[in-house]
């Protein structure tokens, strides 16, 4: 299959990626969006509506969305009602309100694709693991949030031999804190210090879910050293922010 361009553009509300292949167009997409309350108010039909347009024009195989609804129910109606159904929907795992979904198309112009999560590197991904969240030398038992969600996608065409696609979605950890610049502006030197300190938590916590997920992709590439993984999501950025 062969990847042979990746191509990353960012719009106001969304982080996209697209990746082609030699033989047609496998494209994947990821988009970081709020939606879909049961009953939507109409700046969220607005919103849906502007992700949909954005789907629309990217045309993409495989997309990836962060920040997803509740329930796979309402990304199911998103599909059925802003995307003609033209897409499999998978995950919805855990996280909340904020969920992270795979859609897979049903039936592409060149290729056909089928999709799945294995269930032993899901597990993988639900299990708890030892980290040092706070610096000071102890272990604790710590668990993803939002679950990351993993998808093999086996792609499909005229002439070409099945080609497995490893999709991993991931939504780590925030650094929000409340009235973050105002703690770090304060002139309170332990108010300004238990602010640097739960921001340095919070950025631990992050390192710790992304070398969990680089531990997962090892045991892939061990096992199959010319696997095609994408990892596409919001790995949030710098402390406080």
């Amino acid at each position: 299959m062969g990847v042979t361009r990746v191509q990353t553009f960012l719009t106001y509300y969304n982080l996209a990626t697209r990746v082609q292949n030699d033989a047609s167009s496998l494209k994947a997409l990821q988009s970081r969006t709020s939606i879909v309350q049961d009953r939507l108010k109409d700046e969220q039909k607005q919103a849906c509506l502007r992700l949909s347009r954005l789907i629309r024009d990217v045309n993409p195989d495989v997309f990836i969305l962060v920040e997803g609804p509740s329930t796979p129910a309402q990304m199911q109606r998103f599909n059925v009602e802003y995307l003609s159904h033209a897409y499999a929907v998978l995950g919805g795992l855990d996280g909340g309100q904020q969920r992270v979904y795979c859609l897979v198309r049903r039936n592409g112009a060149s290729l056909h694709l089928t999709a799945r999560v294995p269930a032993i590197a899901d597990e993988f991904f639900d299990a708890r693991w030892k980290v040092d969240v706070t610096g000071d030398c102890v272990m604790t038992r710590y668990k993803y949030l939002r679950r990351p969600l993993i998808v093999e996608v086996e792609v499909r065409g005229p002439g070409l031999e099945p080609q497995r696609l490893m999709v991993i979605g991931l939504h780590l950890k925030s650094k929000h804190i409340p009235r973050a610049r105002q703690l770090w502006e304060t002139e309170d030197i332990d108010d300004k210090m238990a602010y640097i300190k739960k921001a340095v938590e919070n950025r631990r916590r992050i390192a710790a879910e992304v070398n969990r997920c680089r531990q997962l992709i090892d045991m892939i590439m061990d096992d199959c050293p010319r696997a095609k993984i994408i990892i596409a999501g919001d790995v949030n950025d710098g402390p406080g922010k």
